[in-house]
């Protein structure tokens, strides 16, 4: 075969992503973290020169920095307040737009 079968995997992975004006929704929808993330929060890393949490969030092709805080907890609250305020909308959008594509809930 051409393609390995981990590369055909991550080949038909990206061939049903659905990106609008630059923005997966799959990775929107999804809660989970990366494999390298250490600080246990999406879009929060230590900076072991100023020994502050730096809160980030990327969204349609930009990155935003969300600030330095001293509390973790706090850097938390301005992701999640970013995630609302940017993902939320655009979610809410997507699915009235396009309500066959909404992600179905996994049921336990």
């Amino acid at each position: 075969p051409l393609y390995s079968s981990a590369a055909s995997d991550v080949y038909k992975r990206q061939v049903y992503m659905r990106y609008i004006d630059g923005t997966c929704i799959e990775i929107l929808e999804s809660k989970k973290l990366r494999s390298d993330n250490t600080s246990g929060y999406t879009g929060v890393q230590f900076h072991s020169k100023s020994g502050k949490w730096i809160a980030t969030i990327t969204f349609k092709g930009k990155a935003y920095n969300l600030g330095k805080y001293t509390d973790i907890y706090d850097a938390v609250k301005a992701r999640e307040d970013a995630e609302e305020k940017l993902f939320g909308g655009f979610l809410r959008w997507y699915y009235a737009t396009f309500p066959d594509n909404r992600k179905e809930e996994k049921r336990t």
